[in-house]
């Protein structure tokens, strides 16, 4: 059996953990931020917007479809997507020098990427999507995260992306279902931690436990802190 000492350090670890897992979510939406609007809100505690850190995604890599350029009109077939995806590359090659290497959709997109590719649809085809045995190991993948294969009109590994979280008020995407991303992974995305505001601190570090003890009732307080920023340095080398 474990003593009062051993529970109640396992109750703290416990505690702590659960805090990091929630540091870690925000973490999260930063990031999805960062890579499809290319900029960040950084929040308090208490879920307040405190600062907005925009990195000045271009506006030609920040395109909004309409018409018949929309994956979803009728008339939008293959060939087009293929011509999209194609002038998207070369606009990233031509800005950035680096070639982009992966492709991730959001829900809507995906569905409509996959209905594209049907190999039963006009002007379709599904081989145009390869999956390698021993290439990945689908079973490790995050939850949410679906990989389609190796778009080899394009050179990039193609994903989906269905993840939600709380706002404070309602579960919402934490991609929009109807984006899609094409970047390089060999770009500068950046995890930085500022200086935690606490005497016991004052430091930059990723996490920042303590923990005291409170009287009447007598109660031992856990605290993770953290101050960070998930920044794409290089906005140029992707395209939303």
């Amino acid at each position: 059996a474990s003593t009062p000492q051993q529970r109640f350090a396992a109750r703290l670890r416990e505690e702590l953990t659960e805090l990091d897992d929630m540091i870690t979510r925000a973490e999260e939406i930063q990031a999805s931020q960062g890579m499809f609007e290319g900029k960040v809100t950084a929040k308090n505690e208490k879920g307040e917007a405190i600062l907005e850190v925009d990195f000045l995604l271009p506006a030609t890599h920040n395109v909004t479809l309409s018409g018949s350029a929309l994956w979803s009109d009728a008339a939008f077939k293959k060939n087009a997507l293929f011509k999209q995806l194609r002038d998207n590359r070369r606009l990233l090659v031509k800005d950035s020098g680096r070639a982009p290497t992966d492709l991730i959709l959001g829900s809507d997109a995906m569905d409509k990427f996959i209905d594209l590719l049907d190999p039963d649809a006009t002007n379709a085809g599904l081989s145009s999507i390869r999956v390698e045995r021993g290439q990945l190991d689908i079973s490790n993948l995050p939850n949410g995260v679906t990989y389609l294969g190796y778009f080899k009109e394009l050179g990039v590994d193609v994903w989906g992306y269905d993840e939600w979280y709380h706002n404070g008020s309602a579960e919402v995407p934490m991609l929009d279902p109807k984006k899609m991303w094409m970047g390089s992974r060999n770009a500068r995305f950046d995890r930085h931690y500022a200086a935690i505001q606490d005497l016991d601190a004052l430091f930059a570090v990723e996490r920042f436990p303590k923990s005291w003890d409170e009287t009447d009732p007598s109660v031992r307080m856990p605290l993770l802190q953290s101050a960070p920023l998930m920044a794409p340095h290089e906005v140029d080398s992707f395209y939303v």
